[in-house]
């Protein structure tokens, strides 16, 4: 399945130590010029969902929803977590078309 296929590049990014996760990080990294995608759980508070997709709408940081707090705090090895940022831009451009492919799992 191709939504394997994207969560694995998840893992392998998290593996590689090329992401951030939970909100406060990923916003830190949003402000700071490092986060070049950011993955948000479609489970994710509404205060969260909305302070996430305005600092990346304000920074140009592109934002895919997909997936559970659950499912990412699995790919991150923590407990729960709402939103990753992914900081490599060859890893990010792999997601953004990775998730083009499979538009049913992620918008």
């Amino acid at each position: 399945m191709k939504d394997n296929k994207f969560y694995s590049m998840i893992g392998l990014a998290v593996k590689a130590g090329k992401v951030v996760s939970g909100g406060d990080n990923v916003v830190d990294a949003v402000r700071g010029g490092k986060a070049k995608l950011v993955l948000l759980s479609e489970d994710a508070s509404k205060p969260t969902i909305k302070r996430i997709t305005d600092k990346c709408t304000s920074y140009g940081v592109d934002v895919i929803k997909c997936g559970s707090k659950q499912l990412f705090g699995k790919i991150a090895s923590k407990n729960e977590t709402a939103a990753i940022a992914v900081i490599d831009s060859n890893f990010a451009n792999e997601l953004k078309r990775i998730g083009k492919e499979i538009m049913g799992v992620c918008e």
